[in-house]
């Protein structure tokens, strides 16, 4: 079995199958196991299915610094949704971003890189309306100093339990791979 490793830390995940992403804007689909997918560049969405999935929509192969639009979607499953690694944010850009859909708090995780030099971890975390992002509830907006990184659409009161696991990582150096994973 394939295992996909965390650019720039020590994680790894097993995997079943593999979709990876052209320099167009590509609709990927999942099989109904342990997904890798990657989009690489354009505005790609994947969609994953059943299974703990990893979706990068970006990809680890790729420069930082995209301005890419990605739309994720993660299913069921302990998913994984890679927006930055130990080297650094894929997002790095005032118009790209990750729209997470189906983000669930339980068995979902968000990888970000954050900045040990702020006394904020360089994160920010905001609840608002964006116009043209799913309907007119507030989604979560994840930021670094270089811009948005991610949105989870239609948040529903994720800010507290993202901003503890931020809080948690500026303590201790570590978190439980909860909501927020920071690097």
């Amino acid at each position: 079995m394939p295992t996909w490793n965390l650019p720039g830390s020590s994680f790894s995940r097993p995997y079943d199958t593999t979709r990876i992403g052209t320099s167009s804007n590509d609709p990927l689909t999942g099989a109904n196991d342990r997904n890798l997918m990657e989009g690489r560049d354009g505005n790609d969405t994947l969609t994953a299915s059943g299974g703990d999935d990893i979706l990068i929509g970006v990809g680890t192969g790729n420069a930082y610094g995209g301005n890419d639009r990605d739309t994720l979607i993660g299913g069921t499953g302990a998913d994984m949704f890679v927006v930055g690694d130990g080297n650094g944010n894929y997002y790095d850009d005032a118009y790209g971003y990750a729209l997470i859909v189906d983000y669930n708090t339980s068995p979902d995780t968000v990888v970000i890189k954050g900045d040990r030099t702020r006394s904020d971890g360089g994160i920010g975390l905001l609840s608002e309306v964006r116009s043209g992002v799913g309907s007119s509830d507030p989604e979560l907006i994840i930021t670094t100093t270089a811009g948005t990184q991610a949105i989870l659409q239609d948040d529903g009161g994720l800010v507290d339990s993202f901003r503890q696991d931020r809080a948690d990582w500026l303590a201790t150096g570590t978190n439980d791979l909860g909501a927020l994973w920071i690097l």
